[in-house]
């Protein structure tokens, strides 16, 4: 009797055991094919910035069901919810901003930013995108100020999170409390001090109307060169 215990036992172990490697092998299985399914929408976004526009509806109906596949894989995964996020992005830029259906792709955009963010809430690029879309989508709420200060806060020297901060910041300026204000005024500075950044910076500037503001920030002959031409630059365009 005691021998057949044991040998039920060791049974029951391998049971177990093998029933753990096997969950791990469905699991690892369907990681995979969602991560498959994100490298195809990743590559639809890729080759749109390329071509600087969807081409194809197919291509962006393709896109957005692999990102679906994705989540429905893995909804645990905050990337694939940024990447789902960018695709709607993609498609509410077809359309003005103000129509209903840039607002119904940027409201699925943003919805998207919320759940990324959820998940990482320590991800400033996620931050940046989704202060970014619902400034897109003319909503200037709490959640809006929020984002943006969390970007600044969370990411503070990624050139990717500096230029979308740069940008709302911009367009916000007016409205930033002070202690946001100080706070955007240290990422331009961290900007100014990246190499290659100026240029970008003084166009963007300049076509806000706030290069009244970058002057007293910028320290070397270099830069200051980079915005006298962007301020030359743009008000030529405007005698045309």
């Amino acid at each position: 009797m005691a021998a057949d215990g044991f040998s039920l036992g060791r049974r029951l172990y391998a049971f177990g055991f093998l029933a753990l490697i096997a969950v791990l092998i469905a699991w690892s299985a369907i990681s995979e094919y969602a991560a498959l399914s994100s490298l195809q929408s990743g590559f639809y976004i890729t080759s749109w910035k390329k071509n600087r526009g969807i081409t194809d509806d197919a291509e962006f109906d393709q896109a957005l069901a692999s990102s679906r596949t994705a989540l429905i894989l893995n909804p645990y995964n905050a990337d694939y919810f940024l990447e789902a996020a960018n695709l709607y992005e993609w498609g509410a830029i077809r359309y003005p901003a103000w129509t209903p259906q840039a607002h119904k792709f940027r409201g699925k955009a943003i919805d998207n930013y919320r759940r990324s963010v959820t998940l990482r809430p320590s991800w400033g690029y996620a931050w940046a995108h989704l202060s970014h879309s619902k400034i897109l989508d003319q909503q200037f709420d709490d959640e809006t100020f929020i984002a943006f200060e969390r970007a600044m806060i969370m990411a503070p020297w990624a050139t990717d999170v500096q230029r979308k901060v740069v940008w709302s910041g911009f367009v916000m300026w007016e409205f930033l409390p002070p202690e946001q204000k100080d706070l955007f005024l240290e990422t331009i500075k961290r900007v100014l001090k990246t190499p290659y950044q100026i240029k970008y910076l003084s166009k963007m500037a300049v076509h806000a109307g706030w290069e009244k503001n970058l002057w007293p920030l910028i320290n070397n002959e270099s830069d200051k060169r980079h915005l006298e031409e962007a301020v030359a630059r743009f008000n030529k365009k405007r005698k045309r």
